[in-house]
């Protein structure tokens, strides 16, 4: 892994190799010198075969796009991350392949980032959802109890979402819940997440391997419903229970089916008969004047379309529809809009807020590319990082302090790990660097710098294993 120090202005050839980056930035002039990694050809086929073997012995997990697309993408070798779900990783440069080190990004980010050109807005959110779906488990609730509190707890809708929906008790208590007519019977809902706080969910008829329309995340519910053997479709012809209290006989808003017909215990969806399910308040067949929509006193609300009564002086919006309304912590917006949990899910932040407050890593250096076909050469050229984050969503309280005190805030995770804050007078500096750039002052002194370091904060600051050795001048 030769390391070349060179004038700029110079091709890296020209200067003097050295085996270790620390060794070619010894004593190195920034202003006139600079430090240019060029492999062998020996070390690129060595790291290309070994990242190849990983996918066949099964180590390496690909992702669901195709790799073998221009711009040398394919030398990334993406695949979903090991460490950590949900994410994937990639091999960022010529250098970090040699290293073996890899970068672990999210999978939006990095499409966003090298395929933004080639794949749509559409693709781009199927692939995501691909990508989460395989760390996933199917998962189907079948009893009333189960259904209902994936209803209860997980996305919004007319039927269920506890944070937008106060529709009394019907709505509240299981066993009044429309949506128990579901258990036990022809059909079930399929979920991710907690079954109290499901992200997706869609009405499946298992026996049929027959999925509705999802709601929440679905991109990621779809991806696992089809990688299980399930396609989208009606769920007409399923039978559900026939459940009735004082108020009428319990039945949600099912998609895609307007009637149903009663036979003894069960109601079959989809034929012709007198049970509506196109209603959204739970019950049919009621006698309640309160439901009468003929009333002149329905109004027609602005959001959702709906007609609905009005009430406490509401003539604009209906009461489901304001409950959906969400206000954002940080600019305090009130809209219909999904929020992102930041600041370790103690606050709630608007896409608007999330996208002003993303930044993109100032750290560059020289990437090496193969050029031309059948040439052996390498090129270099200074790059950015390019990777992007918002600090309140990436970061947690802690951390965010303290890549304030080390002022990093405008480093990717990655990168900020190179960095320390000088021990006397505090300046932050790539800790590669022998001397402070500021106080003139060295990292260490000549008799601990080669001393092993250890890790005190696993995500930011590197630290001597030594802290007592001080001095008042460098010693270089």
């Amino acid at each position: 892994m030769p390391y070349y120090r060179h004038v700029k202005a110079e091709p890296p050839e020209s200067g003097t190799a050295y085996a270790t980056v620390i060794e070619a930035r010894d004593g190195l002039d920034p202003k006139v010198y600079a430090v240019t990694f060029i492999s062998t050809n020996d070390e690129h086929a060595t790291w290309t075969a070994r990242e190849i073997a990983r996918y066949q012995n099964g180590e390496y997990l690909p992702v669901p796009w195709d790799l073998s697309i221009p711009l040398n993408l394919h030398l990334h070798y993406a695949h979903l991350s090991i460490k950590i779900p949900d994410l994937i990783a990639y091999t960022k440069t010529e250098e970090h392949g040699i290293q073996d080190r890899q970068t672990r990004i999210k999978p939006g980010r990095y499409l966003e980032e090298y395929y933004s050109e080639l794949f749509s807005k559409k693709q781009i959110a199927d692939y995501i959802g691909r990508c989460k779906a395989e760390n996933l488990t199917l998962k189907i609730a079948r009893t009333a109890q189960e259904i209902v509190r994936v209803y209860i707890g997980g996305p919004s809708s007319c039927m269920g979402g506890y944070e937008s929906r106060d529709k009394g008790d019907i709505f509240k208590i299981p066993e009044l819940h429309p949506c128990c007519v579901y258990g036990d019977s022809d059909l079930g809902v399929a979920y991710t997440g907690d079954t109290d706080k499901a992200a997706a969910r869609a009405v499946v008829w298992p026996d049929k391997q027959i999925y509705s329309r999802v709601y929440g995340d679905c991109a990621t519910l779809r991806a696992l419903l089809e990688a299980s053997g399930y396609r989208s479709g009606s769920v007409s012809g399923a039978r559900v229970r026939h459940l009735t209290d004082n108020r009428g006989v319990l039945m949600p808003y099912i998609d895609g089916i307007d009637t149903a017909r009663q036979s003894g215990n069960w109601i079959t969806l989809g034929e012709h008969g007198d049970i509506s399910t196109e209603e959204t308040r739970g019950r049919v067949n009621c006698d309640d004047p309160e439901l009468d929509q003929d009333d002149p006193e329905w109004y027609l609300c602005g959001h959702c379309n709906q007609r609905y009564r009005e009430c406490d002086g509401n003539m604009e919006y209906c009461d489901d529809c304001l409950c959906e309304q969400s206000t954002c912590d940080h600019c305090d917006t009130l809209d219909w809009q999904d929020l992102t949990a930041v600041n370790d899910g103690n606050s709630h932040w608007c896409e608007n807020c999330i996208g002003r407050a993303t930044v993109d890593c100032a750290h560059e250096e020289i990437a090496n590319f193969r050029c031309g076909i059948g040439d052996n050469d390498l090129a270099g050229s200074l790059v950015a990082c390019e990777e992007l984050w918002c600090e309140a969503q990436e970061f947690t309280r802690d951390e965010q302090a303290e890549r304030e005190h080390l002022h990093v805030t405008h480093l990717c995770r990655e990168h900020a790990k190179d960095v320390q804050g000088c021990a006397h007078c505090g300046h932050a500096f790539d800790d590669r660097a022998m001397v402070c750039p500021a106080c003139g002052l060295s990292v260490r002194c000549a008799n601990t710098y080669n001393l092993f370091v250890h890790f005190e904060r696993p995500y930011i600051e590197i630290v001597p294993v030594l802290r007592d050795c001080t001095y008042l001048e460098s010693p270089f």
